[in-house]
């Protein structure tokens, strides 16, 4: 498991990160999955694409093994029950 939360801590951060979020919010800041509409549709590929480069960085053969979670509790917590779930059914 990595983890990559240095962002909610550190300041300030680099002019991109600013401009990406900037970006973020005029063209794809939606519920992705959740709809049909451009801004969605747009948001789901940005997922898909930010997975794809996350799998290439670490040589993960399958993009769906990239998870995100909304913050280290809920990331925790999925690694715990995958270990415990496969101890149980070995």
């Amino acid at each position: 498991m990595i983890y990559f939360d240095n962002a909610a801590t550190s300041f300030p951060k680099p002019p991109e990160v600013y401009e990406e979020v900037s970006n973020c919010m005029k063209t794809y800041a939606a519920n992705p999955g959740r709809s049909s509409h451009n801004m969605a549709i747009s948001a789901d590929s940005k997922i898909m694409e930010t997975r794809t480069r996350i799998s290439k960085l670490f040589n993960i053969s399958n993009t769906l093994n990239v998870v995100f979670t909304k913050n280290a509790t809920e990331a925790l917590n999925i690694g715990i029950k995958g270990v415990l779930k496969k101890r149980i059914m070995s």
